[in-house]
């Protein structure tokens, strides 16, 4: 699903979806005001490099991203924000189950320039064997993030967790 919104379209939703094969993006939003994205299942062996699996970008507003399962991805990201501000109400992560990864660099959770997010609850493994440039989070110029109960673990030795820069404020346990 690719969409991209006139001007920060509300009311989009993505809800029990099973995508399989995809190239470059399974779920792709701009300009959509607090989408919500929820209990799809995401697989794919893509090799793209810029592969994201559920992506919003320039989406604000209470976004919600949550109970989905994405699989077997040998290139690019599980979930990733880019320029989407949760704001008064908050964006959400919660409950998604990310395994990704084999020879290439990966990231589970991806969050860039978006601030005011909850990422909690939410289990990703990664398996790639790129150690140096693959994260279950990577969490890049945001702001105000809640970072809780999740697991995070890496069965390759890659990172688990990575933010910069590391004086932006954030919460976590």
């Amino acid at each position: 699903i690719y969409m991209i919104g006139s001007s920060n379209r509300p009311g989009t939703l993505i809800h029990q979806n099973q995508f399989s094969g995809q190239y470059r993006y399974g779920v792709y939003l701009r300009n959509h005001t607090a989408p919500h994205v929820t209990e799809n299942t995401l697989e794919t062996e893509t090799v793209h490099g810029s592969y994201y699996a559920i992506y919003l970008e320039s989406s604000p507003g209470a976004s919600d991203v949550s109970r989905n399962r994405i699989y077997g991805q040998n290139n690019g990201r599980g979930i990733g924000f880019w320029s989407s501000n949760g704001g008064s109400e908050r964006s959400l992560v919660s409950n998604n189950f990310i395994q990704i990864g084999t020879t290439n660099a990966v990231d589970g959770i991806y969050i860039q320039n978006s601030n005011d997010v909850d990422i909690v609850y939410n289990t990703v493994n990664i398996v790639s064997e790129a150690v140096a440039t693959s994260h279950a989070a990577l969490l890049e110029w945001s702001q105000n993030l809640l970072i809780q109960n999740n697991i995070f673990a890496s069965t390759s030795g890659a990172y688990v967790i990575s933010f910069t820069p590391t004086s932006y404020a954030f919460t976590s346990d």
